[in-house]
């Protein structure tokens, strides 16, 4: 379950936010918002145990502010993602230095709150969807494995088996069908190219006439396009590429 914070001083705005982030998910995301009307009392939830994915904060509140609320919990979570809304512009050196998702001036723009939400909630799915999959050990022996959909690049169908590359540079072998793969990672942001090949779209680096590029580091594959799912293809790299991707 996603956890996301508020934290605004002013109980409107909180409501504002939440109902753009609740605008953002469907039925089937797993989700929880707090809202905290004062930076105290969002440091006191952290000092008593609490952690979040993600935070959404007022910098200019009474006390203590924002950014010095997001340079506490620094110390104490390193992974949450902060977006910072105000409607001051001195503060976005600081916003850098606590390593902030975005830095939103207020009134806040809708539509780039979604964004940023959009790309928060994909970060997160990806980061925390994994795939329990029966591959071939290396002894012949059937094993299941946890995948995290983070680290495939593309499952490649042949020989009527599915080998599934890694991004470490790991291979495993299933006798699983490729169409029940895509059908499961469908909203995972994963697309059929070619009868073959299910390619994680977060990997894609450049779409050709009949090729898509799969790039990760050292590791580059040149990988084809049918015909009839270029469309698709070129529609679900563009998505992902801009946040919004359908959730």
């Amino acid at each position: 379950m996603m956890r996301v914070a508020i934290c605004d001083d002013m109980q409107q705005q909180c409501d504002e936010i939440e109902s753009i982030w609740k605008s953002c998910v469907d039925e089937n995301f797993s989700y929880e918002v707090q809202s905290f009307l004062s930076a105290e009392a969002l440091l006191h939830a952290y000092q008593q145990g609490e952690r979040f994915d993600l935070l959404v904060l007022d910098i200019k509140m009474e006390e203590i502010n924002g950014m010095e609320a997001a340079k506490q919990i620094r110390k104490l979570d390193q992974a949450v993602k902060i977006i910072f809304l105000t409607a001051y512009d001195q503060y976005m050196r600081e916003a850098f230095e606590v390593s902030a998702m975005h830095y939103l001036d207020k009134p806040v723009d809708a539509a780039k709150l979604k964004a940023l939400f959009r790309q928060a909630i994909r970060s997160y799915r990806e980061a925390h969807y994994a795939l329990y999959v029966p591959v071939m050990s290396q002894n012949n022996m059937e094993e299941t494995v946890q995948l995290f959909t983070s680290e495939i690049l593309f499952f490649e169908s042949y020989n009527r088996k599915v080998v599934i590359h890694l991004n470490s540079g790991e291979i495993y072998t299933t006798h699983m069908k490729i169409s029940l793969l895509e059908q499961e990672l469908r909203s995972r942001n994963f697309v059929r190219t070619h009868m073959s090949f299910l390619v994680n779209v977060k990997y894609i680096r450049k779409i050709n006439r009949l090729q898509v590029i799969v790039k990760y580091q050292e590791q580059e594959y040149t990988l084809p396009i049918s015909r009839k799912q270029k469309d698709l293809v070129e529609k679900a790299f563009l998505d992902y590429r801009v946040g919004d991707c359908k959730l």
